[in-house]
């Protein structure tokens, strides 16, 4: 669940949104929805909840400008049956500036998942990233961790610092 330190964030996101309009830059966004139905074999336990039937949502809203990116992605589900596996949560919701007179140094505050791989079957990011293991096996759901960056770009690569308090 969002706790209060979360949401002061999030307010302070939305409320310093308007500073992107003094970058040159375009907003998309996306959303997605999906039901997901569970069953599990009967164990004649009445506490149990041998079915279940939830909603899961996606929305995400991004902005890319010239010196700054701002990204907002929250994902939440609600279930039928089974109230413990409702949630609202985070996935990268972060503000990211260009810094410097070649624009060569990033500044990056908020919640962020971090992908490192294509495949992602094992990787050191794995242990950045929390996961929920009540999800999908196949795709388990990934948690923002909240992060600051500083990042350097040079002429053969980038290196960046980061804080996970």
């Amino acid at each position: 669940m969002i706790n209060k330190a979360t949401l002061l964030f999030l307010l302070i996101c939305l409320s310093n949104a308007s500073l992107s309009f003094l970058d040159e830059g375009e907003w998309s966004g996306q959303g997605e929805a999906t039901f997901q139905y569970r069953i599990f074999q009967e164990d004649d336990i009445e506490t149990n909840e041998d079915v279940g039937l939830a909603l899961l949502t996606k929305v995400e809203e991004k902005f890319v400008g010239k010196y700054s990116k701002h990204i907002f992605k929250i994902f939440a589900r609600v279930d039928e049956k089974d109230s413990d596996r409702d949630l609202i949560r985070l996935e990268d919701a972060y503000f990211s500036w260009r810094l410097g007179e070649d624009q060569s140094l990033k500044f990056l505050i908020g919640y962020r998942i971090f992908n490192w791989t294509a495949t992602e079957a094992f990787h050191p990011a794995d242990m950045v990233n929390s996961r929920n293991y009540d999800s999908n096996l196949e795709n388990l759901e990934k948690m923002g961790e909240f992060t600051i960056e500083l990042e350097k770009e040079f002429s053969h690569g980038t290196f960046s610092v980061y804080l996970w308090p």
